[in-house]
């Protein structure tokens, strides 16, 4: 057993002067550290020496390196006693193992939380086992055709993805859209102003990034007209506006929640609201966002859910 840890520790120290090309770079080095001890399989095949396992930390939205090491094979068993930089418990660790020969990335199965000193496994006869898995591609993002912008009365929306045999998924009501959303078949006939999102998905294939979308579709008819009756929008004044705007809103149902969003012409969310309520109520809005910041003149899209009703209303700040 000694003479096993010995040609390990020689085998570790002639693979770290001579370290295998991997895309990491240098481990955030830390004072405290926790110890692993790998045997590594990729695809549930023995990784080779040469190829790299590293060790990732979620620190403040991004993903820190914290430990790596090249992999050996001593005894016919392939892995590496990894040393993982860490200076609290609980944190969540990740693996992801560099494929020498295929110079690729490979994702890995487990996650471990840390805990400084510790030793998790016993080399070799109790190792803590590693099994990477090829990382899967990404569908490509969705387009659209034509641009989001102002339209006349309509406008007929076709989307696209650049991955064969892709299936587009959307939403015209703000939500997300998922698997089980409306499927793209044909082009989008608008008549209001609407705000679509779309991602496309194929089996064996990580989701596309979400996409969207505003199309401002001006009406002769006004849009007073359009005022529910129900639940819904009842009116936007004034608008356009400069200082601060008035939203009239309707719930029917007792103790209805509801929701108030509004987007910017590039989709994305700047303000937001929510509450219970019942009969006619107003919100106001001063054209500011969420975290206090003044917002730049402009069309926005005012989106109220309330049980099954989904309803947008355009509105220009000056």
């Amino acid at each position: 057993m000694k003479l096993r840890y010995l040609v390990l520790a020689v085998l570790m120290l002639t693979c770290n002067l001579a370290f295998a090309v991997d895309p990491w770079g240098t481990p955030a080095i830390l004072t405290g550290s926790e110890t692993v001890m790998a045997k590594v399989s990729i695809n549930s095949v023995p990784a080779v020496a040469g190829d790299v396992l590293a060790a990732f930390v979620y620190v403040d939205d991004y993903i820190e390196l914290r430990g790596k090491e090249v992999i050996l094979v001593n005894g016919g068993i392939a892995g590496c006693l990894l040393q993982i930089y860490t200076e609290s418990s609980g944190e969540q660790i990740s693996f992801k193992v560099w494929d020498e020969s295929a110079q690729d990335v490979v994702s890995v199965t487990p996650i471990l939380s840390s805990e400084v000193g510790a030793i998790v496994g016993h080399y070799p006869e109790n190792p803590y086992l590693i099994n990477a898995i090829t990382i899967m591609q990404t569908v490509a993002t969705p387009t659209f055709s034509p641009e989001p912008g102002l339209y006349q009365n309509f406008a007929d929306v076709s989307l696209s993805c650049g991955t064969v045999g892709a299936q587009i998924r959307y939403t015209l009501d703000a939500s997300e859209p998922s698997a089980a959303s409306s499927l793209y078949s044909q082009a989008i006939h608008l008549t209001q102003t609407t705000l679509i999102r779309a991602r496309a998905f194929l089996d064996g294939w990580l989701p596309s990034p979400l996409t969207e979308a505003l199309y401002d579709i001006a009406v002769a008819t006004p849009e007073a007209d359009l005022t529910p009756i129900i639940t819904g929008i009842r009116n936007v004044y004034p608008n356009p506006f400069s200082n601060h705007t008035t939203i009239q809103l309707a719930v029917k149902e007792a103790n209805q929640p509801y929701s108030m969003k509004v987007y910017n012409i590039k989709g994305a969310c700047v303000y937001g609201t929510e509450g219970i309520a019942i009969g006619n109520f107003e919100l106001h809005w001063n054209g500011y966002s969420s975290d206090g910041k003044r917002l730049p003149s402009g069309i926005y899209l005012i989106s109220f859910n309330s049980g099954e009703t989904r309803q947008t209303r355009k509105l220009v700040l000056q």
